[in-house]
């Protein structure tokens, strides 16, 4: 059987974890796989123990060599549960913003904010919007302060017209605005919405069927928050990157970008770097992860070819869970 072919077997099993519960069976530890791929079965018994007595914490789910090794629910949470992933819906986007470049409807990041929404601009917005590239939104270095999305009005306008605080380019500030502007971006490049395209061009091909994905009161997809993923399609993703975007034989995802996206682009202080809307660990175990409130989190250590998927109900720290899956690798 092909590499891609035992793939999808083992997401498959990801989703086999409720009917377990529903038979009354503990979902396994999956020990054996987890000696196989180098884990220290004892450490990850521990580990359970611990994840099982944290607050909030709702699943750990862990690949390695695309092996599951960790498949586990906890406090009532099951495989078929949809969570919100908050701002992992970001990592998303910038998936879609690099498809979009291979499929030349972006014709790159050095194309300006402005050149999409010409109309929208406003006559005495500020003149150093017009310096704003998609690079820049992609960064959080576009220079607008921090902004969640507005509930109400021509959305789209009211975040492309705020002041900025630094110039385009120059200074990390993390903006919620920034990401949903990268959303119209796409649709104005694609023609269609970001989650129609989504479902499209990387979701059908992963085998993922995601829940809802909220849009603004324009009809624009969120591109900060507000989607709806299993668990198991968060590892999905994660190994689509760990595999340097390519799903089953297809190259579903630019090799190129996957690198770009997921290394250093700014330099950000307490162990993280940022690159195209990923957070990229700069420790001991390198690798990048997508993080949401609440604790979601989906994490890639390529060097020790790992994914790990954390969903949760807040009052935890997402960290502490990746730390106990680190320490149980031993080799």
């Amino acid at each position: 059987m092909s590499r891609a072919l035992l793939l999808l077997a083992a997401l498959s099993l990801v989703g086999c974890g409720h009917e377990e519960r529903r038979a009354g069976v503990r979902p396994d530890l999956r020990l054996d796989a987890a000696r196989q791929e180098g884990f220290d079965a004892t450490r990850l018994t521990r580990a359970d123990a611990r994840f099982a007595a944290t607050p909030g914490l709702l699943s750990v789910l862990v690949m390695r060599h695309g092996t599951p090794v960790f498949l586990r629910y906890y406090r009532g949470a099951s495989a078929a549960q949809e969570h919100d992933v908050f701002s992992i819906t970001k990592s998303v986007v910038s998936a879609l913003v690099g498809i979009e470049l291979a499929r030349e409807e972006l014709r790159g990041l050095d194309q300006r904010l402005v050149d999409f929404f010409p109309e929208r601009l406003e006559r005495d917005a500020d003149p150093r919007i017009r310096q704003i590239s998609v690079r820049d939104l992609l960064t959080m270095t576009a220079g607008y302060r921090a902004t969640v999305i507005p509930r109400g009005g021509d959305v789209v306008r009211t975040l492309l017209n705020r002041p900025l605080a630094t110039d385009p380019g120059t200074t990390f500030s993390y903006d919620d605005g920034s990401a949903h502007l990268l959303s119209a971006i796409i649709t104005e490049a694609s023609g269609t919405s970001t989650e129609l395209l989504a479902r499209r061009v990387l979701f059908e091909p992963l085998g993922i069927h995601p829940g809802r994905w909220l849009s603004d009161r324009q009809g624009t997809t969120l591109g900060s928050t507000g989607l709806l993923l299993h668990a198991r399609d968060l590892l999905a993703l994660g190994e689509l990157y760990l595999r340097q975007g390519r799903w089953r034989g297809k190259q579903v995802m630019p090799k190129a970008w996957v690198r770009e996206s997921t290394s250093s682009q700014v330099r950000i202080p307490g162990g993280y770097a940022y690159g195209y809307l990923w957070w990229v660990n700069t420790g001991p175990h390198d690798g990048f992860l997508a993080q949401g409130y609440a604790g979601q989190a989906l994490a890639v250590f390529p060097r020790d070819d790992i994914v790990v998927a954390i969903s949760g109900a807040g009052g935890f720290d997402y960290r502490l869970v990746l730390d106990e899956v680190l320490r149980s690798v031993v080799r």
